[in-house]
């Protein structure tokens, strides 16, 4: 199981929400956290339909299964129980 945090540097709320993002990253080890910086990697952006930041998509055996758009960190948690406990 893996999570992608799709952020931006200049991103206020992507900024807000990255120290959540780490802390979850210690609370579930047995699920990969990832960021992809948008600026940097625009190609893996679009490729992912990525428009708005922070974007987090959840994906389980390579497919994507979920998918939050906002710097909501409890609806993240939420997902994470949802999908890989």
């Amino acid at each position: 199981p893996c999570v992608v945090k799709f952020y931006a540097d200049w991103c206020p709320p992507c900024r807000a929400i990255s120290p959540e993002f780490s802390r979850l990253s210690q609370e579930y080890p047995e699920v990969e956290f990832l960021a992809v910086n948008v600026d940097r990697m625009g190609s893996v952006s679009r490729r992912n339909y990525v428009n708005a930041m922070p974007t987090f998509l959840f994906y389980n055996d390579g497919k994507e299964v979920g998918r939050i758009i906002g710097a909501d960190i409890r609806s993240v948690q939420n997902h994470i129980r949802e999908l890989f406990a």
